[in-house]
């Protein structure tokens, strides 16, 4: 955690004469929530990493997280995108997908035969930027400004993603059976003229039998 907030220090140094900033470290977990529900309008929240507290309570970064977003009145922001859908509005973050994916061909490369020390280092771009629908409607956070490019997940799916299926499935049920009424119908129909065709049939016989000499 200390190592985080220095190097963030660093980062948020050249914007320290235009924002004011806190930093919530060596405090109990009770009151950094506390301090948390307090932010200033138009402030917001950013999480480095929280693994322990001051009284030695230890965290996961999901626990953390949830309970940072619960108490917040201001939007939530982190560096790393296995936060988001905890209660992280979202942003350019460090993308643990990439950087695995990565990993893991370089993996595969060395498994095959490859020798390690002979991979080129190269600089990798894992940052992402995605963000959270929920948040974002939580915040009155308009989709427009986005940066171009923006992933936006969890957002609910339209009612034809969720139930498409279902109304494909019930609707060919539905023609089905009107095809089905139709077929019946249209036998019904012919039979009626059959019926009607040999009645008359056999009124002409008969007349034609009452009046033969």
């Amino acid at each position: 955690d200390q190592s985080y907030e220095t190097e963030a220090r660093k980062e948020f140094q050249a914007l320290e004469s235009r924002v004011k900033f806190r930093y919530l470290s060596g405090l109990p977990i009770a009151e950094v929530l506390r301090e948390v529900h307090r932010t200033p309008p138009h402030g917001l929240l950013f999480l480095t990493t929280f693994a322990q507290d001051r009284d030695g309570q230890a965290f996961t970064t999901f626990d953390i997280t949830d309970q940072l977003s619960r108490a917040a009145n201001a939007p939530l922001y982190s560096w790393v995108n296995v936060n988001v859908g905890h209660g992280v509005v979202g942003g350019r973050m460090a993308s643990q997908e990439v950087l695995i994916a990565r990993t893991g061909d370089l993996a595969v490369r060395v498994l095959k035969g490859e020798r390690a020390d002979t991979i080129p280092v190269t600089d990798v771009d894992w940052t992402t930027t995605q963000f959270d629908w929920t948040q974002l409607r939580r915040w009155g956070i308009d989709e427009a400004r986005l940066p171009p490019g923006s992933q936006v997940l969890y957002r609910p799916p339209t009612t034809w993603k969720q139930y498409g299926g279902y109304l494909i499935a019930g609707a060919a049920v539905l023609l089905l059976q009107a095809g089905f009424i139709v077929a019946l119908l249209v036998q019904r129909s012919g039979r009626r003229k059959a019926e009607i065709a040999l009645r008359a049939s056999e009124a002409q016989f008969r007349l034609m039998a009452d009046t033969a000499p």
